[in-house]
């Protein structure tokens, strides 16, 4: 009888302590879900400031409107003008070794995969002429080199695995007094026109209605709004990343390839103006969010060597850049014996770069008739027949008033430190 009753003491005890642990899980599941609450209706007053980005209604269309009357009404503005209430001043602050002229080189971003290959970066730079580097935000496959938060992005995945840190890396530049300029590769893509979430919102189209490639290179449609809607997402992003100037390239209608097979919706509008349009969409957006903006073409663009077919003959002088970047890599002029600019000839382009790019000078002081843009143009520092007292050569070729502009553009990254000086 004893034992019976010590059993139902110990079953009574036990009963106890169980009811009293599930009353305090309960009641910590009910502060655990009362805490998630409230930060669900606190945390979105302290969200980070968002970046400007054009509206739908902002962007360059397909339809049947005058894309070549959008493109100077701002030309009258002043450079330091402010923006509308509420939006970031168009005037970046410019680091002050940049001050007098910006004369960069390019990092690729495998270089910036660890931290610590900034550090080696500044070093190299310390006590040369080179006040600038060059990041890419956006490559020609379609890959973006930080997180973003565009909703297209985020489904697709198109983020590249490189880590390159930027905030904190461009803050390392920024200390050091370094100019930040972010490369945005804008129409050839091999994503977007690829995806699976409305790729023919972005793609160039053939006659069958599919998607258009050469070399298993796809593009992007600079007639649709989509491409130009997405573009200027990016631009705004990398404002909030820190940097200076976004330089566009590849800013073209694909001309390699079979081509008679595309089908544009152009609704009368020339490709060129399409072009200009979306270029000048893409300067407001980065002039809105405080930085610069540069575009980037072969250097045939200044002899009116380029056809209509890429629509690369836009009109310098309706382009709201500040800066342009003609091509000088070595290859694009290899094996040609002589080119003609401005009815006078260039002999052995290749073994006289300065020759040519001294007469491609004087086109562009003409294509831009009276607009303030400022050369500066991309070297090679390698190559075949480029040496470093030809690449110093022509580097001081830009020089004005004092000031001078370059950029030492090599897809590894490796310089030769005797480049990096042209006093």
């Amino acid at each position: 009888m004893a034992k019976k009753n010590k059993l139902r003491f110990r079953s009574s005890r036990n009963g106890t302590r169980i009811k009293s642990i599930a009353w305090r899980v309960a009641a910590s599941l009910l502060v655990f879900a009362l805490g998630f609450l409230s930060a669900m209706l606190i945390l979105p007053h302290f969200a980070n400031e968002k970046p400007v980005v054009p509206t739908e209604s902002d962007t360059v269309s397909s339809e049947t409107e005058d894309v070549s009357s959008d493109v100077s009404s701002d030309n009258s503005k002043d450079a330091g003008e402010s923006s509308d209430a509420g939006q970031t001043s168009s005037t970046p602050a410019v680091p002050e070794t940049a001050q007098k002229g910006i004369r960069a080189i390019y990092i690729p971003p495998s270089a910036l995969d660890e931290s610590s290959e900034a550090n080696s970066y500044i070093s190299l730079i310390k006590g040369t002429d080179i006040n600038a580097v060059i990041l890419d935000v956006k490559d020609d496959s379609g890959y973006l080199y930080y997180p973003s938060e565009i909703e297209i992005v985020k489904k697709v995945g198109n983020v590249s695995e490189i880590n390159c840190n930027y905030k904190q890396n461009i803050k390392k530049f920024h200390d050091a007094g370094i100019y930040v300029i972010g490369k945005i590769t804008c129409f050839k893509d091999n994503v977007m026109p690829r995806n699976r979430y409305g790729y023919r919102a972005y793609s160039v189209l053939t006659d069958s209605n599919v998607n258009w490639y050469f070399m298993n290179t796809f593009w992007m449609d600079p007639y649709k709004k989509a491409p130009t809607e997405y573009i200027c997402g990016i631009i705004a992003e990398a404002a909030l990343l820190g940097f200076d100037e976004i330089m566009l390239d590849e800013v073209k209608f694909p001309d390699a390839g079979p081509t008679y097979m595309l089908v544009y919706d152009d609704q009368g509008v020339k490709r060129s103006d399409a072009l200009t349009a979306f270029i000048n969409k893409c300067a407001d957006t980065a002039h809105k969010n405080g930085m610069k903006a540069s575009l980037s073409t072969p250097w045939k663009y200044l002899t009116d060597a380029l056809n209509e077919e890429s629509g690369q003959q836009y009109s310098l002088s309706k382009l709201d850049i500040d800066f342009f970047n003609p091509d000088f890599t070595y290859s694009s002029f290899s094996g040609m014996r002589s080119v003609e600019i401005l009815g006078s000839t260039v002999a052995q382009p290749l073994k006289k770069p300065y020759d040519l790019m001294s007469k491609l000078k004087d086109a562009f002081d003409g294509k831009q008739k009276g607009k303030d843009l400022i050369l500066r143009p991309l070297i090679s520092p390698s190559g075949q027949s480029y040496q470093s007292d030809l690449i110093i050569s022509v580097a001081r070729l830009f020089r004005f008033d004092a000031e001078t502009y370059f950029c030492y553009y090599d897809e590894k990254g490796v310089y030769k430190s005797e480049v990096l000086t042209i006093k």
